[in-house]
């Protein structure tokens, strides 16, 4: 009887043991493994590397110790020739190293979709797949609805109805980071849902699958991504369409019959599927801002493409490409050109471009076929499969998220699904035909140039770690170790450079400066598009007094990115110390046209060639008269300003919400409306306003915001709060990236173009500067006030040194200092 018992919960175990590991799994290398973060920082890296390996070997193990062979697909030939096209384009690449560790994901990817197709064929039901990738998709859009909702009950909470809702007009941000990211995942899972939607019978689970395709629909709204939305049009009607052949309602079969005796209806009914999809993508680009946000983009990628039209530039380069079309900074680093086609004709030329046609082709037929042989239920499961690949190939118009695992892995486990039946069971000759060691030996190789590679990351990450904790003699060594190891990848030559450039400022009278140029000639001899690496070597070059040297690479600098106004300034200063006035004066125009917030610094007082330049500019340049009828959130915003300096703060509030109305994703707007709420004493308000002005401190420039919320802090006697926010606004301006003030710790350049983690300051102590303005200094003086009020008076002296350094001339910091030391 007992034995009879066990029996009978032996499937039950079973079925509960593979969906506890597929939900762990998917939930690791879809949420944290597979995401931006997984790719980029060691520890992930490292458990994810091993997790495949552990995973993989163990089922190739298995099936050895019984004898099997691998599963055949239809697909074997295409995956061959487009992973033969990879390797060759890397192998000619312009950075063989980032390439062939790029082609190591895409066989990844192979292995694993042969992989999920044999436990498929061996009893791992299609369902629970789909079931478990809902259930991790589910937990992503819960926590951030979660977020959203907390967001709008604490904006009620403020009494204010007034629309729009808070974060209405922001883009929706997950686990996952960017908001495209986010629509393009849940894009390959809707049609899942739906197809479970038509196969399920429990109301309980209908409910759920509808709450799920609810908060799916809602998070897409809030993402406002231009290529979700097609990617969401494409999947929907074409899963529907196939749900609807699966049906065969009676209309649609006299029709069918019809159509096929015609021919020529099958046809137009193609072509009219064809426009369709053309035809959205084309209105989204014409009416919003896809055309504008990615056409430099796309320009990008096909002059790439005209460089070197058979192979390309070689995978996972473009983002380096890039930087010889587009001023980065100010615009941003991107490590793919956000559409698959053109990507592929940048990176890999013709030949990759018709090894991917070869492999859509062939999935086609193998999907067709597999479409024909199946039943009724493993259609529905085709159809959502074959919804969810249509949607995201026609998301990847505007986006290339295949770059990514947690993608990948999604992506893969359609394939599996949808072509569990490609090869027909009856014919065991047919279906077992490839010796496991077809596998293992890439297996193999992979797992050693992972351990290479990683070995490497560990000496430069731990160096990494100590130079972040200010231990820079204790840093420079391990990734000079890591340079050893890994001498063809760029990056860690750079960070090297970088490190001991700090060195060379602390400590002048030892070799660090050599040593640091050294590193950086190395780097760049490597990777030599991005802008910031030649402004670090020419300050480098300047103190070691090769000064011709050093005008060259600024220039370099400026060439790549004409609109970063650090480099003009270092022009200017170079230029101004060489007696080249007239080049000079030039400069310093082109920094004050993009940075006219930085006119009135110490800066400027510190030559008789500055002080003159800067009294001729202003005469030059006279303030613009105010718009009287504003129509722009930004001239809302100038107006609503003028209003608070004048105390007609009722006015400044009517203005500042016509600009949130119609921007509230600019932070100026809420900044606006926090500092009229608390100039009106609705400090409940000001709070809520103020910290929707500092979400956007990443990408924005101006500490103002901070400040303000610090004062709104001191007024309600929460002066240590108070002193927290001025600090972390001092500390916007004391290190940054050279994307500007706010931005220290994003390094887009080490976290998209090499997938590392990078020390996270990156501008060389070497650079000339301009930080702190007289306005924002003397608003900094009260966190020394602060300070003394408390009685610490060694931070408040603290301060007054920070402001001294940034703007030597404040006397009242001056006076407030000696004034405490005595």
């Amino acid at each position: 009887m007992d034995g009879k018992k066990s029996l009978a919960l032996r499937p039950t175990t079973i079925y509960l043991g593979r969906e506890t590991a597929l939900i762990l799994g998917f939930s690791y290398f879809i949420l944290a493994g597979g995401t931006l973060n997984g790719v980029m920082r060691f520890r992930l890296r490292s458990i994810s590397q091993g997790l495949l390996a552990l995973v993989f070997f163990a089922w190739l193990i298995a099936r050895l110790r019984r004898g099997e062979r691998v599963t055949r697909s239809s697909l074997d030939g295409a995956v061959l020739v487009f992973l033969a096209f990879q390797l060759f384009a890397a192998l000619l690449s312009t950075d063989p190293r980032r390439s062939l560790a790029f082609c190591g994901q895409w066989m990844a990817y192979a292995l694993c979709f042969y992989l999920l197709r044999d436990l498929l064929r061996h009893g791992w039901p299609g369902e629970l797949i789909v079931k478990s990738l809902l259930i991790v998709s589910g937990i992503l859009l819960g926590l951030g609805l979660t977020g959203i909702g907390a967001q709008w009950l604490k904006w009620a909470s403020t009494g204010n109805y007034a629309l729009p809702l808070p974060l209405l007009q922001q883009r929706f941000y997950s686990m996952l980071g960017d908001p495209n990211m986010t629509a393009g995942l849940l894009n390959l899972l809707l049609p899942l849902a739906l197809v479970r939607l038509t196969t399920t019978r429990g109301w309980g689970s209908r409910i759920l699958l509808g709450l799920w395709i609810a908060a799916a629909l809602l998070t897409q709204a809030l993402a406002r991504s231009q290529g979700g939305v097609a990617g969401l049009s494409a999947a929907v009607l074409s899963t529907s369409l196939l749900l609807v052949l699966i049906a065969r309602p009676r209309w649609l079969i006299k029709r069918w019959v019809w159509a096929r005796e015609k021919k020529w209806p099958l046809w137009l009914l193609g072509l009219l599927a064809g426009v369709l999809v053309v035809g959205l993508l084309a209105g989204l680009a014409a009416a919003g801002n896809l055309s504008r946000a990615r056409g430099p983009l796309w320009s990008a990628a096909w002059q790439t493409f005209l460089r070197s039209p058979l192979w390309g530039s070689g995978p996972f380069t473009f983002g380096t490409q890039l930087m010889l079309h587009e001023s980065i900074p100010p615009h941003p680093i991107y490590p793919h050109a956000h559409n698959y086609l053109f990507n592929t004709l940048a990176e890999t030329g013709l030949l990759g471009l018709l090894a991917s046609i070869w492999m859509a082709g062939a999935l086609g037929l193998a999907l067709l076929r597999a479409w024909q042989r199946a039943a009724e239920r493993q259609r529905r499961l085709i159809a959502g499969a074959v919804g969810s690949l249509l949607g995201f190939a026609a998301h990847s118009l505007a986006d290339n998220h295949i770059i990514l695992p947690s993608f990948g892995a999604i992506v893969i486990a359609l394939l599996a699904l949808a072509l569990n039946g490609d090869v027909e069971a009856s014919q065991p000759g047919r279906v077992y035909r490839f010796s496991i060691g077809w596998l293992g030996l890439p297996a193999l190789i992979m797992l050693g140039g992972s351990l290479w590679s990683g070995r490497a990351y560990w000496h430069f990450e731990q160096g990494r770690q100590l130079a972040q904790a200010g231990m820079w003699s204790e840093a420079a060594p391990k990734i000079e170790r890591a340079a050893q190891i890994d001498p063809a990848f760029a990056f860690y030559h750079l960070q090297s450079g970088y490190v001991r450039s700090v060195l060379a400022a602390e400590n002048p009278n030892e070799d660090h400066l050599e040593r640091a140029i050294e590193a950086y000639e190395r780097g760049m001899a490597l990777e030599p598009n991005f802008s910031l690496n030649h402004a670090n070597l020419g300050s480098l070059y300047w103190t070691a007094g090769r000064r011709e040297k050093a005008i060259a690479e600024m220039e370099r600098a400026a060439q790549l990115a004409p609109q970063g106004s650090l480099y003009r300034l270092n022009l200017g200063f170079y230029y101004e110390s060489a007696g080249r006035q007239v080049e000079a004066a030039a400069e310093y125009e082109q920094f004050l046209e993009l940075e006219p917030d930085l006119l009135r610094g110490s800066y400027w007082r510190q030559t008789a060639f500055r002080e003159q330049f800067v009294g001729e500019w202003l005469a030059a340049h006279p303030a613009p008269p105010p718009v009287e009828n504003p129509r722009t959130a930004v001239e809302f915003t100038a107006l609503g300003w003028r209003e608070y300096e004048t105390q007609n703060y009722h006015a400044a509030l009517d203005a500042f919400r016509r600009a949130y109305e119609l921007a509230a994703g600019r932070p100026s707007a809420a900044h606006g409306l926090g500092a009229t709420h608390t100039a009106l004493g609705n400090y409940e308000q000001a709070d809520f306003f103020f910290t929707l002005s500092n979400l956007f401190l990443l990408r924005s420039t101006r500490p103002e915001p901070l400040l303000d919320w610090g004062r709104l802090a001191y007024r309600q006697g929460e002066v240590e709060t108070a002193i927290a926010r001025y600090e972390a606004a001092l500390g916007m301006l004391e290190e940054y990236s050279i994307y500007g003030p706010g931005t220290l710790g994003w390094s887009p350049y080490g976290n998209f173009i090499f997938q590392r983690e990078s020390i996270a300051r990156e501008l060389a102590p070497q650079l000339v500067r301009i930080d702190v303005t007289d306005d924002l200094a003397r608003r900094y003086l009260e966190l020394g006030r602060w300070y003394e009020e408390l009685g610490d008076i060694e931070s408040a002296l603290d301060v007054y040194r920070r402001l001294l350094i940034r703007v030597p001339d404040l006397a009242e910091a001056e006076s407030r200092r000696k004034e405490l030391q005595e």
